[in-house]
């Protein structure tokens, strides 16, 4: 493309043209990746969700089953 655009004297147009479509296969690539990882990132953020709450809730319940109340006082 370049060379025709040196050849009829519009190489600014065709760099334009060029620039352009470059540019919408960045961004579909970038839209497809972005739809690629979401999910992936779901289901980490889902685990790291689900681990705070065990770290938290295991010792309660550890403490109510084996009558922990008893053992603070």
């Amino acid at each position: 493309m370049i060379r025709i655009g040196e050849q009829s004297g519009a190489i600014d147009s065709m760099l334009d043209r060029v620039a352009l479509y470059y540019e919408s296969e960045v961004d579909e690539e970038v839209k497809n990746l972005s739809t690629t990882i979401e999910p992936l990132m779901m289901v980490v953020l889902g685990i790291v969700v689900g681990g705070v709450i065990v770290a938290v809730l295991l010792p309660v319940y550890g403490l109510v089953g084996s009558g922990g109340a008893n053992k603070l006082k």
